[in-house]
C-alpha cells in the first residue's frame, strides 16, 4: 500500500552504571574525600575513647561519694554520651552526604547518556552488565540470571559514555561526539539512516 508509511524501526544501545560508577573519576575522588573525612573522626573517637579510659583509672583512685568523685564520674557520663551522640550524628551525615554523590552522579550519566541518544537516534538504552559470571560466587551466577539483557552485538556505549564524562568533568576540554566510520550500527529492529556511534563495543 503506497499510503501507508514504513515503520520506523527502533535503536537500541546498552549501558553498565555500575562499570561507570567504578571508574568515575569525579565520583571516586568525592567519595575518597568522604572516606578519609570518615577516618579521621574514628581517630579522633579512638582519642576521646582513650580519654575516657584515663579517667576511669583516675575515678578507680577516689573515694565513692566524695565531691571529686562525683564531679569526675558526671564528667565521665556526659563525655560518653557526647561521643555515642557524635557518632550516631556522623553516620547519618555519612550516608547521607553519600546518597547526595550518588544521586548527582547518576543525573549527569542519565543526562551524557540522554545527550549521545539524541545525538545518533537511539530510542533505547538498557541496563547492561559486563560482568562475568564466575561459578565458584554464586552472587555473580544470581545476578547474571537477573540480566536484563541476555544479548548484545555492538550496543554497548558504556565505554564512550565514561571516556566523555571523565574527559569533562576532569576540566579538560569536552571531545566533540563524531559517529564513526563504516557500518557500525547500533542494534535495531529495522534500519534507518542516520549517523551512527562509532565507539560501541562489544
Amino acid at each position: 500500500n503506497g499510503g501507508t508509511p514504513a515503520r520506523r524501526g527502533t535503536s537500541v544501545a546498552v549501558v553498565d552504571i555500575k562499570f561507570i560508577f567504578d571508574k568515575l573519576q569525579f565520583f571516586k575522588d568525592s567519595m575518597d574525600r568522604l572516606k578519609k573525612e570518615n577516618e579521621a573522626f574514628e581517630a579522633s573517637v579512638r582519642e576521646e575513647e582513650a580519654s575516657l579510659r584515663k579517667r576511669l583509672e583516675e575515678l578507680k583512685a577516689l573515694t565513692p561519694g566524695s565531691e571529686p568523685f562525683k564531679r569526675l564520674e558526671e564528667d565521665i557520663a556526659k563525655t560518653r554520651t557526647q561521643v555515642q551522640l557524635d557518632i550516631q550524628r556522623k553516620q547519618k551525615e555519612r550516608v547521607e552526604q553519600e546518597a547526595l554523590l550518588y544521586h548527582r552522579a547518576y543525573g549527569q550519566i542519565t543526562e551524557r547518556i540522554q545527550a549521545f541518544a539524541d545525538k545518533f537516534g537511539i530510542d533505547l538504552v538498557l541496563q547492561h552488565s559486563r560482568q562475568e559470571i564466575d561459578p565458584s560466587k554464586p552472587d555473580t551466577v544470581i545476578r547474571g540470571l537477573n540480566r536484563l539483557v541476555v544479548f548484545q552485538r555492538s550496543s554497548d556505549i558504556t565505554d564512550f559514555i565514561l571516556d566523555e564524562m571523565n574527559r569533562t568533568t576532569g576540566g579538560a576540554p569536552p571531545r566533540p561526539v563524531q559517529p564513526a566510520q563504516g557500518d557500525n550500527q547500533v542494534g535495531r529492529t529495522q534500519p534507518r539512516p542516520g549517523p551512527t556511534p562509532g565507539p560501541m563495543k562489544r
